[in-house]
């Protein structure tokens, strides 16, 4: 006579997770659900139907978190959005070359740069004023690790971190110095 050999699922480590406690139960080997005759599917298929609902839900319930993580982003406030565009228009204008990763670029090309390491920092919620955008987006590569040089005409080459600070102090010295109505 044979004996049946019984496997048993691992135990859940999530209680939280109701779909995952359901596979826990024992199973048999030989064990029909309905017998074939009978309009059955044949061995264990409740045991198998019951795992692909869990890992369809498991599967959902994970995309949706992942989707809510976007959703969760947020974006840099008003106030340091509006002081970021201001500093990068102002880089845009300067007539400066914006050294990154050994070669020297256009202003213009500089700010595009900028803005979509900007777009990048929104999107992760990573930066919340302007002084967090300079260090994350605007003092080094993300590449190769190398600062950011800006030369202006006539200008030995300085660090972009300093540069970019200095511009920020001279906007916000001129937003405090304009009459509020």
């Amino acid at each position: 006579m044979r004996k049946r050999m019984e496997l048993r699922a691992p135990k859940p480590r999530n209680p939280a997770l109701p779909c995952v406690s359901r596979l826990s139960g024992t199973l048999k080997p030989n064990e029909r659900s309905a017998p074939r005759a009978a309009g059955g599917f044949g061995r264990n298929t409740g045991f198998r139907r019951s795992a692909i609902r869990c890992t369809l839900l498991l599967t959902i319930a994970l995309g949706l978190s992942v989707v809510d993580g976007v959703a969760l982003a947020t974006p840099l406030p008003a106030v340091a959005r509006s002081e970021v565009l201001a500093l990068l228009a102002k880089l845009e204008s300067s007539g400066c070359e914006f050294n990154r990763n050994g070669t020297w670029h256009t202003a213009r090309e500089a700010g595009s740069h900028l803005a979509r390491k900007l777009d990048y920092l929104e999107r992760n919620g990573s930066a919340q004023n302007a002084e967090q955008f300079i260090d994350l987006a605007g003092t080094n590569s993300s590449l190769s690790g190398d600062a950011y040089q800006v030369r202006c005409p006539g200008a030995a080459p300085v660090p972009s971190s300093l540069w970019l600070t200095r511009e920020l102090q001279a906007i916000r010295a001129a937003v405090a110095a304009t009459p509020k109505p």
